[in-house]
């Protein structure tokens, strides 16, 4: 890493970091599931029952077949800490009419384990590989893919976090999607939190 994407990793990582700070922990629950037989009512479900778990836009598989969807969210603490893991390719697309229909304003931390992930917004497109954590705001348009490693699932980790409580650290600087690598630093402590989580 440059110079520039070594503070930037930094400071993504301080960010995520404080999201999980004294946090206790307590066994996940099934928050989220999407099949074959029900996707197409259940896509339209994934923000939970009082729409409080994530930003509205909308969820589509990339196929029809073999849709196989389930996402775990941890008890512990305030904020929402996820375990998406699919068998199948999902789309997200957020919209300026999302943005202006739904003025939650959240930043997510994505930390990819299995499969790819693609990101992309007016500035440009992104991908992250296993291995890799990016951020998407709620304030913010774009398009995003999931696709599972061939013959297998799909995973990932995401924390939901309001925008105000991690501004201070965060602040504006950070693309959304911008890759950057969990195998050092305060992102690899973040990514091994999330293993204690779910363990």
């Amino acid at each position: 890493l440059n110079r520039d994407s070594y503070s930037q990793s930094h400071i993504v990582g301080r960010s995520a970091v404080r999201a999980f700070w004294e946090k206790d922990k307590q066994m996940p629950v099934l928050a989220f599931d999407m099949t074959t037989a029900n996707h197409e009512s259940r896509r339209f479900e994934f923000r939970g029952t009082n729409k409080a778990d994530y930003y509205d836009g909308d969820l589509k598989p990339l196929s029809s077949n073999n849709i196989d969807v389930r996402i775990e969210k941890s008890l512990a603490g305030e904020y929402a800490i996820c375990k998406e893991v699919s068998r199948s390719g999902l789309a997200f697309r957020r919209s300026w009419g999302h943005i202006r229909n739904d003025k939650t304003n959240l930043v997510i931390f994505w930390f990819l384990r299995k499969g790819q992930m693609s990101i992309a917004h007016a500035g440009g497109r992104h991908v992250l590989h296993a291995g890799e954590c990016a951020i998407t705001r709620s304030t913010r348009p774009f398009y995003m893919e999931l696709v599972p490693p061939e013959n297998g699932e799909l995973e990932v980790m995401h924390v939901v976090v309001p925008s105000h409580k991690i501004y201070a650290v965060l602040g504006e600087t950070i693309e959304v999607g911008r890759p950057f690598p969990t195998s050092s630093g305060e992102l690899a402590l973040t990514d091994r939190i999330l293993d204690l989580v779910f363990e």
